[in-house]
């Protein structure tokens, strides 16, 4: 493969990626907060961690598979535990660290 059809497919990945991950977590997320419990900021902090965790897994999930595939490793055995470990360790981090930045405003 050559290397600017790798990156046109990790640009292409990363645009599809982010735009959902917006619209996803700006949509639901924070109006179903803000009219469930009255606190938008509690939206913003699952909004926000959903969205970089979008971000983390698309970049790592056009990433990897090159990565490997380079490595001449097979890239659907190996690419799948990867993406889900740092995705889930991502996603669990972001949430917890979030919330405790943004303390004060949701209490």
């Amino acid at each position: 493969m050559r290397c600017t059809l790798c990156w046109l497919l990790i640009l292409s990945d990363q645009l599809t990626g982010y735009t959902a991950s917006y619209f996803n977590s700006y949509t639901r997320n924070h109006h179903s907060s803000w009219l469930w419990i009255g606190n938008p900021y509690l939206g913003l902090v699952v909004g926000l961690a959903l969205a970089l965790n979008t971000m983390i897994a698309v970049s790592i999930g056009g990433g990897v598979p090159l990565l490997l595939k380079k490595l001449e490793i097979d890239p659907a055995i190996a690419s799948g535990p990867i993406l889900t470990t740092i995705t889930d360790m991502c996603g669990f981090f972001l949430v917890l660290g979030l919330a405790t930045l943004m303390l004060p405003l949701l209490i």
